[in-house]
């Protein structure tokens, strides 16, 4: 998911009946959970702190997904302005570009390279224009 950087939602009811393989068991009165749980947990973790990972729900998904549609761009030359047309802030919003790295307003996003891309991210007020600069590896 993190390499492809696709969305998966996922429901689930934590107990189960195959023994060796529930999420939690019972030994002499005492629930246990299993060892492999909590290293999926501790993976998660990690990947949420270095930024490749967002843990989320429907509706914040779906909230910051209908508040990118209402995003414009004016492309000139290696500039772009964002503007944001939402009664809102948009926390957190997330652009790539390719072999190059960016500015946001003169400074330097937040961001993570993931294969030729960096990933980067910044918030943007309601009604307000951020102007993106990006730099080609050619310029550096």
């Amino acid at each position: 998911m993190i390499k492809t950087r696709t969305i998966f939602i996922n429901h689930g009811y934590s107990i189960r009946e195959i023994p060796g393989k529930d999420l939690m068991s019972e030994k002499d009165g005492r629930v246990l959970l299993n060892p492999y749980f909590d290293g999926i947990l501790i993976y998660m973790s990690e990947k949420r702190a270095e930024g490749d990972l967002m843990i989320t729900t429907i509706r914040d998904l779906l909230y910051y997904q209908v508040k990118t549609e209402k995003i414009g761009f004016e492309y000139s030359g290696n500039e772009c302005k964002v503007i944001n047309y939402n009664d809102c802030d948009i926390q957190d919003l997330s652009m790539a570009v390719r072999n190059a790295d960016v500015l946001v307003d003169g400074n330097e996003p937040k961001s993570s390279i993931s294969g030729e891309e960096r990933i980067f991210w910044y918030n943007i007020q309601a009604h307000y224009t951020v102007n993106i600069t990006v730099i080609s590896e050619t310029e550096h």
